[in-house]
């Protein structure tokens, strides 16, 4: 084999393995997207509220989490992440930290 075949070789190996790692990092953001929508109907109206404002104060550079009640916080953090756990386990995972771990490794 040539040089000129070999680096045509790994030219297109180098490639394909990119190609690869895009469809895969695709597909993880594809899957965390549904199941953070999912998320959202695991939530009461006032945390999704509280959401919402949390939201529009950080694009609009206002933010400033002292000014939220620390139970209702709390509150949206925990519901949160038990329900992003569940979604997780609904998806095949066996928790939130084995579909990071799992999704997105590199």
């Amino acid at each position: 084999m040539t040089m000129t075949s070999l680096n045509r070789r790994l030219k297109h190996l180098e490639a394909h393995y990119q190609v690869v790692h895009r469809v895969a990092g695709e597909h993880a953001r594809n899957l965390e997207a549904g199941i953070r929508q999912r998320v959202l109907g695991h939530l009461s109206v006032d945390q999704l509220r509280l959401m919402l404002d949390v939201s529009r104060a950080r694009q609009q550079g206002t933010f400033d989490q002292s000014k939220i009640p620390a139970e209702p916080w709390a509150a949206l953090h925990t519901a949160y992440n038990a329900a992003f756990d569940e979604e997780c386990r609904k998806a095949g995972f066996a928790s939130a930290t084995d579909f990071s771990s799992k999704m997105w490794r590199r």
